[in-house]
């Protein structure tokens, strides 16, 4: 009796503690009808003083509850004409729970309201993405399809993360039970029970979602993002903090929204969805700070020490310049960026040391902690001892593939005395 007794107590343990949230919502599925008031059932992504980067709002939103409504084709005729649609389209959305897809202003609130149809409430309904968004390359989207790693079963109308912060913390964030649903109570015959109309239900607490906090800082990311609205249709801007190497803003440009991507899709627009912040590209002459650190730390050259440039007539390699800087120093070289002077240096030092230096700079290495995207594989510094090569690497170009993320933390690093910190972006 007492091991039948201990049994007895393990089991109702079990059914009352452990798989209380299945039998939970076993039981609403039979006895009410719900429409979620989250339709994206996700943790926060926060920026580092904890403020919300996907533009969190909520906006009033019609709900609607079948089998409470009303006669539906004359339903489907007044709303459409308090919210300015086409009745056939507003007819479509009435046959099964949910919140219709239409913005409410303030007077149309109140005209749905006065009617006081049943089975029609005005609720306000959590959108997770704003009407700006910021640092969409970095956060990403979502999509239907449930990837490998997530902690909840796909369903219809569920959402998960396809691309950037919402793929790579898609364990953390993803959320099990909305935060609050409006419920009709049915009775076993699958009819509403009198009285009770709509309930609204908010959880409190965790489901086990969590929140991601980011290195980014929302009041520089939004300054870079109207900057580059208006003077930038294509490219990169990074903001580092030089003490830590936290990334403060980092925003591409084409931009989509993470909640339109079908529109993006369409829209014809190239590397719409590539973050070209982390892309790799010829870096040019900002890779000829490289050159210079190596050669003054290998003691082959003082900045007074003088080379020659003859322009665009230069036999090594043609100048910016048409008429050339003739016999130039180092230190002028380096602010004129000459790449003759440069050219020529690259030879003196020879390919191991440029690479060598490349690589001291970090310039290898693509990571960033809090964000594990793929690396490009096409970046290979080995590439500059190749015939032919070392001439163009020493003015940033030819096999030199470098991303602006990296280049930013390279500048970085000559700012802190040589000292380089690892870029870093998110945490949970």
């Amino acid at each position: 009796m007492t091991a039948a007794l201990a049994l007895l107590v393990w089991k109702l343990g079990e059914v009352q503690i452990t798989q209380h949230a299945v039998f939970r919502t076993a039981k609403l599925s039979q006895t009410a009808v719900g429409v979620s008031l989250e339709p994206v059932v996700r943790g926060a992504i926060l920026d580092r003083n904890l403020l919300d980067l996907t533009g969190r709002h909520a906006a009033a939103r019609i709900i609607v509850v079948p089998h409470l409504l009303p006669e539906r084709d004359g339903l489907a005729a007044e709303l459409a004409a308090i919210l300015g649609a086409e009745a056939g389209e507003v007819r479509m959305h009435l046959d099964s729970p949910g919140v219709l897809p239409y913005p409410l202003s303030r007077v149309q609130e109140e005209a749905v309201l006065a009617r006081s149809w049943p089975g029609v409430g005005v609720l306000p309904v959590a959108f997770r993405y704003g009407e700006r968004p910021v640092a969409a390359h970095l956060l990403g989207h979502l999509g239907p399809s449930s990837p490998a790693t997530s902690k909840v079963a796909a369903e219809p109308g569920r959402l998960f993360g396809k691309s950037g912060i919402e793929l790579y913390y898609e364990p953390e964030l993803a959320g099990g039970h909305s935060a609050a649903v409006v419920r009709s109570f049915v009775d076993a015959r699958g009819l509403p029970l009198p009285g009770l109309g709509l309930v609204v239900e908010t959880r409190k607490g965790s489901d086990s979602r969590h929140d991601v906090r980011l290195t980014l800082d929302l009041a520089v990311q939004e300054i870079v993002e109207e900057v580059m609205d208006r003077r930038i249709e294509a490219g990169a801007v990074v903001v580092l903090d030089t003490a830590t190497g936290d990334i403060l803003a980092l925003a591409s440009r084409p931009q989509y929204h993470p909640a339109r991507v079908g529109e993006s899709l369409g829209s014809g627009v190239a590397d719409v969805f590539n973050n070209q912040a982390l892309a790799l590209y010829q870096p040019g002459s900002i890779f000829k700070i490289v050159v210079a650190a190596a050669a003054l730390e290998e003691g082959l050259v003082t900045p007074d020490t003088t080379f020659a440039c003859g322009g665009h007539e230069d036999r090594l390699v043609r100048c910016w310049s048409a008429e050339g800087h003739g016999a130039v120093g180092l230190t002028e070289a380096f602010a004129v960026s000459c790449n003759p002077a440069f050219a020529r240096l690259a030879l003196q030092l020879g390919s191991g040391k440029v690479v060598e230096y490349a690589r001291r700079f970090k310039l290898d290495r693509q990571a960033v902690i809090g964000f594990p995207f793929p690396p490009d594989q096409s970046q290979d510094f080995d590439l500059i001892s190749r015939p032919y090569n070392l001439v163009n690497a020493g003015i940033g170009q030819g096999p030199v593939l470098v991303s602006p993320l990296q280049i930013t933390a390279l500048v970085a690093a000559v700012g802190r005395d040589g000292v380089y910190r690892p870029s870093s972006a998110a945490g949970v």
